[in-house]
């Protein structure tokens, strides 16, 4: 598996505290909800350790990933879905493990289409608030 078929990556210009504000307003827009917000930067720094800014954004819809863990609850180490913010740069990625991934890593799960799904919307995501 290759680097793009792995991974979906935005990146924008848009300051990096709106581009998380409008990355949990989007979440929202399209029924998912924000479980937790890890400000990574932060909690390095309190280590002594210097990185620019760098935050993760976990996602969840109780839909999808109730269709999912009960076709394999070993899914659950995938869950939930997380999107990296950080600053590259002079500007700043959005970047996710694409969903369908966990279909091709567990094949025998038999996903259906809730991977391709969750992938779409959260693309979705991610075009709107970058």
């Amino acid at each position: 598996m290759n680097r793009d078929e792995l991974v979906y990556r935005k990146d924008t210009k848009k300051e990096f505290e709106t581009l998380i504000a409008d990355i949990e307003k989007e979440v929202d827009a399209h029924q998912f909800r924000v479980l937790g917000k890890h400000d990574i930067q932060a909690t390095l720094a309190e280590k002594g350790m210097q990185i620019p800014p760098y935050t993760i954004v976990e996602v969840c819809n109780g839909k999808f990933a109730h269709g999912v863990l009960t076709k394999e609850k070993e899914i659950g180490m995938m869950l939930p879905c997380r999107i990296a913010v950080y600053t590259d740069g002079d500007s700043n990625a959005v970047v996710m493990m694409k969903p369908e991934v966990m279909s091709q890593l567990m094949p025998a799960a038999d996903l259906g289409d809730i991977p391709a799904e969750v992938e779409r919307i959260l693309i979705d995501v991610i075009e709107q608030a970058a």
